[in-house]
């Protein structure tokens, strides 16, 4: 089971896993395009997402050969 906070977001966003350690996460645009992947091999990682447009992601989650997709927005700061 992950958490993804805080969402929608501004500039940052928790992935946490509660049950182990995640092995990668992917941030993917709404045309399927991916955008960042981060390596990490620890159950918490901050992504910051302080240079991406406002609006809709796709967050792709692997831990232990297992695969989670969960939506993410992306807010305006004003």
């Amino acid at each position: 089971s992950f958490e993804v906070y805080p969402n929608p977001t501004v500039d940052f966003i928790i992935v946490r896993s509660t049950t182990g350690n995640i092995n990668e996460v992917s941030l993917i645009n709404m045309e399927g395009k991916t955008l960042m992947v981060r390596e990490i091999e620890t159950s918490e990682t901050q992504i910051d997402m302080s240079t991406y447009s406002p609006g809709r992601y796709i967050l792709k989650i692997e831990e232990n050969g297992s695969v989670i997709f969960k939506n993410l927005v992306k807010a305006s700061n004003n």
